[in-house]
Formats: structure tokens, sequence, C-alpha cells
């Protein structure tokens, strides 16, 4: 194999590479927005109605609300603050802007590494 073909091997590489990260960062937006649903039924709920809470995956237990204007955020370090609706879709939004912004560099960073193996290919 010679080196031309060597480095358009780990083009290729590369390529499926950001093209999972694409990926996961797809999932990370859609997982985002699902939450940012869910904040907004779960802070109209009032006082005394029942929910059920999940515990794991697949395992809820019921509770019952007894103040949906504020939620619980974990921060890490096992620090948990308490935030209101506005608050926590604030938090949501930033994070949402930092994976899109992270979507775009590794799309266009796979634009590149796509333009140059048809490019290395025509050249073949």
């Amino acid at each position: 194999m010679n080196e031309n073909e060597q480095l358009m091997q780990r083009a290729a590489h590369e390529a499926q590479q950001i093209e999972k990260v694409i990926e996961q960062l797809s999932a990370s937006l859609d997982s985002l927005t699902e939450l940012k649903e869910t904040i907004e039924e779960i802070t109209q709920l009032k006082k005394g109605e029942e929910i059920l809470l999940p515990v794991a995956n697949g395992i809820f237990i019921k509770g019952k609300i007894e103040d949906s204007s504020k939620l619980y955020l974990n921060v890490g370090e096992g620090i948990v603050l308490d935030k209101n609706k506005e608050q926590a879709l604030k938090l949501l939004e930033k994070q949402e802007a930092e994976i899109l912004k992270s979507k775009k560099e590794a799309e266009e960073k796979l634009e590149q590494i796509m333009k140059m193996l048809l490019s290395k290919q025509k050249n073949v």
C-alpha cells in the first residue's frame, strides 16, 4: 500500500469517527428537546397531582406534586441547585448552543475530509 492509499484510508477512518460523533451530538440534541418539553409540562402541574417518577430505565414510583415551580439540577460533584423553569430552560438552551456549535464544527471537518477524499480519488 503506497503512502497516498494510506492517507486515504486514515481519512476515511477519521470520517467514520466524525460521523459517529455527529450521530451522538444529534442524539444529545434530541434528548435536550425532550427534556425542555418535559420541563414545560411538569411545571404546569398543580399541587397534589399524581405523577409517575422515573427511578431507572422503565421503573417508576408514584409521587404527588408539592411545588412544580422549582426544579433541582445536578451541576456535578453531588451539588444540586434549585432553579425556576426559566433558569432551567436557559441552562438547557446554553447546552444546546454548545452542542450545535460542536456539531457544526464536526460537519465542517467531515465535509473537508470528504472533499479531500473525492479529489484524491479523481487523481488516482
